[in-house]
């Protein structure tokens, strides 16, 4: 539900870059990818978040609460 007015805020230009967050981060992503417009990467650590944005144009960043640690999620 979240991922759909993530994706919606991306396209319609309410937002450069978007987050989604759900238990692994691979649902979230791949609803995301279903929208035209949209490139979203599940990453598990910063240096996969910055390729994904650097070399696949990702625009929104798909993050799992079970799998990425607190010191991931708050770098």
């Amino acid at each position: 539900d979240y991922a759909v007015k993530v994706c919606n805020a991306v396209r319609g230009g309410q937002a450069d870059l978007g987050i989604i967050v759900c238990m692994t981060g691979q649902v979230s992503a791949v609803i995301a990818n279903r929208h035209v417009g949209i490139v979203a990467a599940q990453c598990t650590d910063v240096t996969m978040a910055r390729l994904a944005r650097e070399h696949n144009g990702s625009n929104v960043l798909a993050l799992g609460g079970w799998i990425s640690g607190a010191e991931v999620l708050t770098d």
